[in-house]
């Protein structure tokens, strides 16, 4: 198993993506997540919170895989992972078959050759939902029911 380390550019296009198809947008928070925000009275989420959301969800995307890669093939002492701001996550439009390859090959991508990942369970879920929810759509559409 290699792992490749994906660019920032590709990190933004998956982040803008994620921010304006409105089907991923409104799907992105899980029930867990629409949970805790209903207990505290926070949901549902403004527009700024939601991107938020997303941004800070790509970044611990950006960060595992950056991590997978350093720890499997780096040779320095100490692993250095440059953080983005939201300037770095502004990319280009992704059609949901783009999005669906990207997002599949960087969950492939998070685990080194013990099988070791370095993102969070919940985020892996959401990786995870995300790509069926993707699959999903695509094959509802190509039966004709959206």
């Amino acid at each position: 198993m290699s792992i490749i380390k994906f660019s920032v550019v590709e990190f933004a296009d998956i982040a803008s993506t994620i921010r304006y198809d409105t089907v991923l947008r409104d799907h992105f928070l899980s029930l867990k997540e629409v949970g805790k925000l209903s207990k505290l009275k926070m949901y549902p989420p403004t527009e700024q919170q939601l991107d938020k959301a997303i941004l800070c969800w790509v970044e611990r995307l950006y960060i595992a895989n950056s991590l997978a890669f350093e720890y499997q093939y780096g040779d320095l002492e100490i692993i250095s992972i440059k953080r983005l701001t939201e300037k770095d996550l502004e990319g280009q439009l992704l059609r949901r078959g783009e999005i669906l390859e990207k997002l599949r090959g960087l969950r492939y991508n998070l685990f080194t050759n013990a099988g070791r990942t370095f993102l969070g369970e919940d985020d892996m879920a959401k990786l995870s939902a995300l790509i069926q929810l993707i699959q999903d759509y695509r094959e509802m559409k190509m039966e004709g029911f959206v």
